[in-house]
């Protein structure tokens, strides 16, 4: 008997319909010097000093600051990045190439005078954005150099994505430009970009062209969506100016609501700063249990840590810790989520300039809506003095004493709310809907 294959062959599967791609090239402009970007953390690769996949990652940041906005759960917007971005499983859609780029060779931000144990900053170099670059001098001996910047870098970026994705990679891409940068303290102004076909040509009507292509950017509840997003607030100043001396003035004014004479702490004397307004060093010496004679403790202000929505890690040092014995040695205030420490929270607050052009610029702050900690830790000497404790980050108590930097500016306390107020008292005007 014969034997038989029981029949013909199945057809070949006729191809599915393929995914069309897109290409696009951008000409982008580095116009506040850039910290980092290279493969070490915080220093510049003199060989290689913007690379795509640094790139990359902040692209995908961006994407779920923007497109992810629209999103109901972490399990959608997980679903929808891995498609799109890849995961351990799946390579991603996205292409990002950087060429044609032009550097010039990195300086340092700042140097030690002979006689001092603290750096000065070159012009150009805000030091209260840069602190992480000051170097270190101890005893006299240079232990750790100023950080190096480079200026004047520009590059093009080429961009392969699927086509089906341009219009949410396209918003990611100029929300980089935008809100974002390259290298390290991109959040506070270091290595800012322009570009002429993603930034905005004129500061003329500005607001209305960031609301055209980012949408509402006021008024979301903070801590809305479980990742960080746009749309809290983002104000902007009217005046123009170089991108590096716009970017001086708005981190003056950051400086000035933190820790700013009159503002975040009281008139000093001689080369010795006035006592903090804000409840945190207080709260420290209370739960420390102990304080210089010259320090008590303020009984009106609350235990609270209105500055741990600025961002975390925040290193505590009391000038007098040590003389007399009795101020508190260094603490560390760390987030807790989800009941586990974590080392640091990004801040979502973004001071920088927003360039119109190479050399021109206007101030912006951005605010991100990004979840609180669940609760906080304050370590001193590897110890957590909060143990048990749940603290007050956003508490109306902070702001109803005496000369409270919240007071008039935020009845809720919430430190945030009140840095938008200052801003608006010091001519900024917030991009609303």
């Amino acid at each position: 008997m014969a034997r038989t294959i029981g029949g013909p062959p199945p057809e070949k599967p006729s191809p599915g319909r393929q995914e069309e791609f897109f290409e696009e090239s951008f000409d982008i402009h580095v116009v506040t010097p850039l910290f980092g970007g290279g493969v070490t953390a915080g220093v510049v690769d003199a060989t290689n000093p913007i690379r795509g996949t640094s790139i990359r990652g902040h692209l995908r940041f961006w994407w779920r600051a923007t497109a992810g906005r629209s999103c109901a759960s972490s399990q959608e917007l997980y679903e929808r990045e891995s498609a799109l971005w890849g995961d351990t499983k799946k390579a991603s859609s996205v292409y990002v190439v950087v060429a044609k780029w032009q550097k010039e060779s990195p300086s340092p931000c700042a140097f030690f005078p002979p006689d001092k144990n603290f750096p000065s900053f070159y012009d150009g170099f805000p030091s209260y954005a840069l602190f992480p670059f000051q170097g270190k001098k101890t005893n006299g001996r240079v232990t750790q150099e100023p950080g190096e910047a480079m200026k004047g870098s520009s590059f093009t970026l080429l961009v392969r994505g699927p086509q089906s994705a341009r219009s949410e990679l396209f918003q990611a891409i100029r929300a980089w430009i935008c809100f974002g940068g390259l290298g390290a303290r991109t959040r506070k102004g270091a290595g800012s970009l322009y570009c002429p076909t993603l930034s905005p040509g004129t500061q003329d009507n500005l607001a209305r062209w960031l609301q055209e292509h980012f949408g509402n950017l006021n008024g979301a509840k903070t801590g809305s969506l479980p990742w960080p997003t746009l749309g809290r607030a983002v104000l902007i100043e009217k005046k123009s100016d170089d991108p590096v001396r716009i970017w001086d003035q708005v981190i003056k004014l950051y400086k000035d609501f933190r820790q700013g004479e009159g503002v975040g702490r009281n008139p000093g004397r001689e080369n010795r700063p006035g006592r903090s307004r804000w409840p945190e060093a207080d709260a420290i010496r209370r739960v420390a249990g102990t304080h210089d004679r010259r320090h008590e403790p303020d009984p009106n202000k609350p235990c609270a840590f209105p500055r741990a929505s600025f961002g975390l890690p925040i290193i505590t040092h009391f000038k007098d810790s040590g003389r007399n014995g009795l101020d508190p040695e260094d603490t560390e205030l760390y987030p807790v989520k989800d009941k586990k420490k974590k080392d640091r929270m990004a801040s979502p607050v973004i001071v920088k300039p927003l360039a119109t052009d190479k050399t021109k610029a206007v101030a912006l702050i951005a605010v991100l809506n990004a979840p609180l900690p669940d609760n906080l830790e304050l370590h001193l000497k590897g110890s957590n003095l909060l143990q048990g404790q749940q603290s007050k980050i956003i508490t109306p108590a902070s702001a109803t004493y005496d000369k409270s930097p919240l007071k008039n500016r935020s009845p809720r306390g919430d430190a945030i709310e009140a840095l938008i107020a200052f801003a608006k008292e010091q001519g900024f005007r917030e991009v609303t809907s």
